[in-house]
């Protein structure tokens, strides 16, 4: 056992596979858990949301833990960090878009999340699998990682209809930040910089003095599979300092 803790949240549709196995890279440092939300994989709690599901679990760890939340894990986590910061070391967001009510050129806003709703009670298949590609479309690694996606989230796999539904219902809310941070000592947010979901003329950070932004090329919303080396190392940086 090792003194400090590391936890990862996925995001929304994709569970902890996602990760592509990012947790290996920390585990001679720390002691690494990776949480599938509710309705995800093997995790059958229905009856709890997603983000009492995430306060449950910032409320219970232990000492000098950092949690990792991607997309729709990142917002949730940020919403939890302001509530239970007590043994939260850091926090790393990787593209977590802070600002869904924008009616930018940014693909997760408010108005395509609904969009996305309707698509999935018409043709589920065909909204999710296009949702994938979308994931990917503008990295230089595109179709490694389109395959990837869809060889690895059968549709059987992935949650139910209803489930993403609520998750999407949850993403319209922006994140309100009402608690103080040390000054870019104890979030990270990691963007890519070909994610399609983002705006490129804008960057989400809720505020440039407790935020720090790490931008990384070349890839798109989902950089697990190709850049888990490159999200190492600015989160072994970051955790260091």
């Amino acid at each position: 056992m090792h003194d400090s803790n590391i936890i990862f949240l996925h995001g929304w549709l994709f569970d902890k596979r996602i990760w592509c196995h990012l947790d290996k890279f920390f585990k001679n440092n720390f002691n690494t858990n990776m949480y599938d939300l509710p309705g995800y994989d093997s995790n059958t709690l229905l009856k709890i949301s997603p983000q009492e599901y995430c306060d449950r679990i910032f409320e219970s760890v232990k000492k000098d833990t950092v949690i990792v939340g991607y997309s729709y894990g990142g917002l949730l986590a940020l919403n939890s960090f302001q509530n239970y910061q007590k043994n939260i070391k850091k926090l790393i967001l990787i593209n977590c878009n802070l600002d869904t009510e924008e009616q930018g050129d940014n693909i997760l806003n408010f108005r395509n999340i609904t969009t996305l709703q309707n698509s999935l009670t018409i043709n589920r298949k065909k909204s999710l699998k296009k949702f994938m590609y979308e994931c990917v479309k503008n990295s230089k690694y595109y179709k490694t990682e389109f395959s990837h996606l869809i060889k690895t989230f059968t549709d059987n796999s992935l949650p139910s209809t209803s489930t993403l539904l609520d998750n999407l219902d949850d993403l319209k809310t922006p994140v309100s930040i009402n608690c103080g941070f040390d000054k870019q000592e104890d979030i990270l947010l990691i963007s890519t910089e070909k994610d399609h979901f983002m705006s490129n003329k804008e960057t989400y950070m809720v505020n440039n003095s407790a935020i720090k932004e790490e931008i990384i090329p070349g890839l798109g919303h989902i950089p697990f599979i190709s850049g888990n080396n490159q999200i190492y190392n600015l989160i072994r940086i970051f955790i260091n300092n």
